[in-house]
């Protein structure tokens, strides 16, 4: 066994790790999310039934359960209608503009303001049934009965929505908090001349939102649920647009859907026992995200409310902590690399309230990786030198023993044994260093942060950096520098790392490789990555000379 054993031992690892996240994960949460699936025979959605559903008993006529959102055609759900009674009230400070609809007292549009680039839109018209903030009372109305509310601006940052039928009355006050991403509802639902019985309780949409950007196909649209169990657990299901209904069943404390950047949260202010998510369509991806209370019984005379507290808005710890109700849990810091992820960022955060530059901080946080991993880093380097000073003995024996592959490798364990080399330490301090990889690859890629950081030529680093664009053929094409750069300290540090012709030719292709992979991947990444490099690079020239 000799170093182009080893080293291909380590490419080995890095493309299992890569092809298990990327493409074996991927399968096994799809077949995970397809055993809970329940498609009815003409192709509709037929909801599950839950342990507290199977208990009750049989429901009257006026009871029956009107179609849920899962059953209702996705044509009739993907456009928003033009009603004659539609009053729009908007609700605006200055990080966010939201656009209410008195037709279902729901979300029509919602946008998050950024001081130097432009609005977000994170919400756009649909149905009504699947706008956010709409409450669905499945059992209580008809289905053909469109839901138009009064409408009573009672502030500038207070609605109040209300209708009544001729067995129900509902309430709906929805308050923006000034200088913030939350917004209260309170919603009231009194039973008049009949009980109301509620099949599934009261359903308080999350909707759909936005990719922020349809063209980054590794973008993934999550919904959660924070679950009330031992100190709290979270369960998340991936929106892939590849499944028909999703139901998990759980006391829920709050539930989430989010995009790369954003995410709306509800926190009801009693315990939800259902989070329902239904596909509306597939080529565009459109999901429908809901939290349920349960069924619920309200008596006539009586009322019964139901308050939710929700922040719509950007994934900063600093905008999510102080909820104190583990929202933090929705970003990215779950998974093996979760607590890796929550200390880089809490770290790149320190360096950043230092240096008040995030490239700057990016460069300062990759000089203290390299200084914290110096021991291992430099114990490597110096194996692979020790290997490579071995290159001219193993010759000797490879073309002494070259009809017995056994009793070369005997003498080449022998061979190592009186030369005190380690034939794995060159890989194994390497592979220690590969969780704090992906942990940097997975906090960069998606910390908000990063989206108004600018560096040098860099207007984002959240993007690729992206110097010029190049046109030729009629078409245009950006220039990025920095995964060009990457790609070269890469070539010339495998080309110090073996003195082996053939190992050298067999490692040449993984900087082009790299380079490919890194091209549209976001410049604070990259920027990490060509540093780091750059980092080996005087490290390994610094042992080989010493």
């Amino acid at each position: 066994m000799d170093k182009r054993f080893f080293s291909a031992l380590l490419l080995s690892c890095i493309v299992v790790l890569l092809y298990n996240h990327f493409v074996m994960r991927p399968m096994y949460e799809k077949q995970q999310q397809a055993q809970t699936q329940i498609v009815s025979n003409d192709g509709q959605i037929a909801p599950q039934t839950t342990a507290t559903q199977a208990n009750q008993p049989v429901q009257t006529q006026a009871q029956q359960n009107i179609p849920t959102t899962s059953a209702i055609s996705t044509a009739s759900l993907l456009e928003w209608k033009q009603y004659d009674k539609e009053q729009e009230t908007v609700l605006e400070n200055d990080r966010v503009k939201a656009v209410f609809s008195n037709v279902g007292a729901c979300l029509k549009s919602f946008a998050v303001k950024q001081p130097e680039r432009p609005d977000v839109e994170l919400v756009t018209p649909h149905s009504y049934q699947i706008q956010p903030y709409y409450m669905d009372i499945t059992g209580a109305s008809a289905d053909s009965e469109v839901p138009i509310f009064q409408v009573q601006q009672v502030s500038d940052n207070i609605i109040k929505y209300t209708r009544q039928t001729a067995s129900f009355r509902e309430e709906k006050v929805l308050t923006l908090v000034p200088d913030s991403f939350q917004i209260d509802v309170s919603y009231t639902i009194t039973a008049l001349n009949d009980p109301v019985f509620l099949s599934q309780g009261i359903g308080f949409s999350l909707g759909s939102i936005e990719k922020v950007s349809q063209e980054d196909r590794r973008e993934q649209l999550t919904a959660s649920m924070y679950l009330n169990l031992n100190k709290g657990e979270l369960e998340s299901v991936k929106l892939n647009g590849k499944k028909s209904v999703t139901q998990k069943t759980g006391d829920i404390i709050w539930s989430s859907i989010k995009n790369k950047y954003f995410v709306l949260i509800s926190k009801p202010d009693k315990e939800n026992s259902l989070l329902d998510v239904s596909l509306l369509d597939e080529e565009q991806k459109t999901n429908v995200t809901y939290i349920r209370s349960g069924q619920q019984q309200i008596a006539k005379g009586t009322s019964a409310t139901f308050r939710y507290l929700t922040y719509f808005g950007p994934q900063l710890l600093k905008n999510l902590v102080p909820y104190k109700s583990d929202f933090e849990k929705s970003m990215y810091f779950t998974g093996w690399f979760g607590p890796i992820n929550l200390l880089l960022i809490k770290s790149l955060n320190g360096l950043y309230a230092f240096c008040r530059n995030y490239g700057i901080a990016i460069i300062l946080l990759t000089i203290i990786i390299k200084l914290l991993f110096y021991p291992l880093t430099h114990k490597s380097f110096k194996s692979m030198k020790k290997m490579q000073e071995l290159q001219p003995k193993m010759a000797v024996l490879k073309e002494k023993f070259k009809d017995d592959p056994q009793k070369m490798q005997q003498e080449t364990m022998a061979l190592y044994k009186r030369e005190k080399v380690n034939p794995l330490g060159g890989c194994l301090p390497m592979l220690i260093q590969l969780p704090i990889f992906f942990g940097l690859y997975r906090t960069l890629y998606n910390a908000y942060e990063l989206t108004d950081a600018s560096f040098l030529w860099i207007s984002s680093l959240s993007e690729p950096d992206k110097l010029f664009m190049f046109s030729w053929g009629g078409a245009e094409y950006p220039i990025n520098i920095l995964p060009l750069l990457m790609g070269i300290t890469m070539f010339v540090q495998q080309k110090m790392s073996s003195a082996d012709p053939q190992q050298q030719k067999m490692m040449m292709f993984m900087p082009v490789i790299f380079t490919f992979i890194l091209y549209k991947l976001p410049s604070g990444l990259v920027l990490y990555w060509t540093l780091s490099n750059l980092l080996s690079i005087l490290q390994q020239h610094y042992v080989k000379t010493k």
